[in-house]
């Protein structure tokens, strides 16, 4: 009795350990039991059907948004600004004033020619009517050189006959010499009255060359006339075209030089505006896909400020030229913008619609096995695995196209086809379910 109270504790814990490994002993060999009778379930799989559906092939870029039109205004005259008449922000209109240069100098440059033509005029009419007083000189100056010559004709004659009498000793020497004398007065008038018509031909050549020359001078007046308004006109600086001002640059009292304006990157415009009811976006397109791509072919264009919403628009020109350093070829997309949500700077998403394929038999791009030498899926028959071979087709983001090696009645393994292996037995629940 002794012993068993010296040795009783130990005696209890070792009755603990047998009891603890009769009762493991016998928990292996039910399970052992268990595994042996019961059958092992077969793997759970899941399926989808290929799709038929119009499968429209789309080619992806990113851009920044443009507007459709951009003009810096400079002024084509050199002056102090004056006034502006609008700011960043505003809506113009086309042929709206915007800005306005001092005209004070060019004021006084317009009347000044104002003046120099006038004068011209009065210098023109001045000669004309000298003009007209030669021409009247010259018929006068004819009409005494004919007075003249039947003068000296008659002259002629008489001295003729009273040199006949002379010789005929019928009248004296002092009456013969008288008419000799008196023809040759006749002769000399003739000869000045000659004189004096040529002078006034000469005097009319010189005085027409005086018309035409005022004539010329009046153009040349009425040319800076026309320069001159031109000038002051350009004092007030019209919006080309509609839109809001993005930029203002100069204020009133900043001096601009028309010479300077808009010839080098440093000149700095007063204004800018843009125009946003269309706005664009340029992409470069990979040499690739350069025969895809369309004047007319539909885009999409989406932006992070408005989620889940799209815009429309069309590839509005294609620049037949490929940059040699990237092979690539410019194409614009102009995108209607009617309520100016769109803003230029914006970065925006944009896929261009080259193909609709109608009736397309697509499947999830999860279900190809890609790993081999072809791609590959996993199919379901009459619940056994079987690993079909494909032709692939178009790819987006719904799912890849099917050529050929499937039918739209096939179940293809999406859920568990790594798991699985030909010929293997397998469950099926539609994928996503349970």
């Amino acid at each position: 009795m002794q012993i068993l109270r010296r040795y009783r504790v130990g005696l209890v814990v070792l009755g603990i350990f047998v009891l603890m490994g009769v009762l493991i002993m016998y928990r292996l060999k039910d399970q052992q039991a268990r595994a042996v009778t019961r059958p092992r379930p077969d793997v759970l799989v899941g399926i989808v059907a290929p799709e038929r559906r119009n499968m429209e092939i789309k080619l992806a870029f990113t851009a920044d948004i443009l507007p459709a039109k951009q003009a810096a205004i400079f002024s084509k005259v050199s002056g102090y600004i004056r006034r502006i008449h609008a700011d960043r922000g505003d809506f113009v209109k086309a042929g709206q004033v915007l800005a306005e240069i001092d005209d004070q100098e060019l004021q006084a440059s317009l009347n000044q020619a104002r003046a120099t033509l006038q004068t011209g005029h009065a210098g023109l009419e001045m000669a004309r009517s000298t003009l007209v007083g030669q021409r009247a000189n010259l018929e006068n100056q004819r009409a005494n050189l004919a007075k003249a010559r039947a003068v000296a004709d008659n002259d002629a004659r008489q001295a003729d006959r009273m040199k006949t009498l002379f010789g005929r000793g019928l009248v004296s020497a002092t009456d013969f010499e008288n008419a000799r004398t008196t023809a040759e007065s006749a002769r000399a008038s003739v000869q000045a009255a000659e004189a004096q018509l040529n002078l006034a031909e000469a005097q009319i050549v010189t005085t027409d060359s005086q018309v035409r020359l005022s004539q010329a001078q009046i153009e040349t007046y009425r040319a800076v006339l026309q320069l001159a308004e031109t000038n002051l006109a350009n004092t007030r600086l019209l919006a080309p075209f509609s839109g809001y001002v993005s930029q203002r640059n100069l204020d009133p009292g900043a001096a601009v030089s028309a010479q300077s304006s808009g010839t080098n990157t440093a000149s700095v415009g007063i204004l800018t505006i843009q125009d946003i009811e269309t706005v664009k976006v340029q992409m470069e397109v990979p040499e690739r896909n350069i025969a895809r791509v369309r004047l007319g072919s539909p885009v999409r264009l989406a932006v992070d400020p408005y989620q889940g919403e799209t815009f429309t628009g069309s590839v509005a020109r294609v620049v037949h030229y490929l940059d040699p350093r990237s092979r690539t070829m410019g194409v614009e997309v102009e995108i209607p913008n009617p309520g100016g949500r769109l803003k230029p700077g914006m970065y925006a998403r944009v896929e261009v619609l080259v193909e609709t394929r109608p009736g397309a038999l697509t499947i999830p791009a999860e279900a190809l096995r890609l790993g081999e030498a072809k791609p590959s899926v996993m199919l379901v028959r009459n619940g056994v695995v079987e690993a079909v071979p494909v032709e692939l087709g178009a790819a987006d983001a719904r799912g890849v196209e099917v050529l050929k090696g499937l039918s739209d009645k096939d179940q293809v393994i999406l859920q568990g086809k790594d798991l699985v292996k030909p010929k293997q037995k397998v469950r099926t629940v539609p994928a996503g379910g349970q």
